[in-house]
């Protein structure tokens, strides 16, 4: 004889469990961490939302007077580094003003711009700081403030550039301020 191959009706049919009742917990909210940004349809906005994607960039080959040059036409402080449409680094303002010992670059004397002319933004470019479309306008605005930066460059897979994001595109507290620079 086998046993356990057949089973009663009754031993297969499901207690009734009654849910315990939990107390609500809510979260406890700490006044220095800034709410997320939202959407109207209360989503988290994301950094494709608020990005520039007319992106002024410059060539690893090109002299930092036509750099200054560039930035004070088109009223910018820095432009991410590109070979074809990919980002491998970025210049600011501040990198050329402190080759020179400028203030601003409505500064620069003949000389200066002398000096500028030989030196090429391969020589003095950083690594990029980047940021994904995909990711929220907080995240953006925390990394902003760790590396104490002006801009943070978008990127696709491969650093491929497709946008910017500016302290200006966002606000301290993460809102939106203007995204059609």
């Amino acid at each position: 004889m086998v046993f356990g191959l057949f089973r009663r009706k009754k031993d297969l049919e499901k207690p009734e469990v009654k849910p315990e009742v939990q107390p609500e917990i809510k979260p406890e909210v700490k006044a220095d961490i800034q709410p997320e940004t939202k959407l109207e349809t209360g989503k988290k906005e994301l950094v494709s939302d608020v990005m520039t994607k007319k992106v002024i960039s410059v060539l690893p080959s090109a002299d930092l007077e036509k750099v200054a040059n560039i930035f004070l036409k088109n009223g910018i402080s820095g432009a991410p580094v590109t070979a074809g449409e990919f980002s491998i680094g970025e210049i600011s303002e501040t990198d050329i003003l402190n080759l020179v010992k400028k203030k601003s670059l409505e500064e620069l004397t003949s000389d200066d711009r002398k000096i500028l002319k030989k030196i090429k933004v391969m020589d003095v470019m950083k690594k990029p700081i980047s940021i994904t479309p995909k990711k929220s306008v907080e995240e953006a605005r925390k990394k902003m403030e760790k590396y104490k930066i002006k801009r943070l460059i978008v990127v696709e897979k491969w650093n491929r550039l497709i946008g910017i994001v500016t302290r200006s595109d966002i606000s301290k507290d993460g809102n939106v301020v203007k995204s059609d620079v």
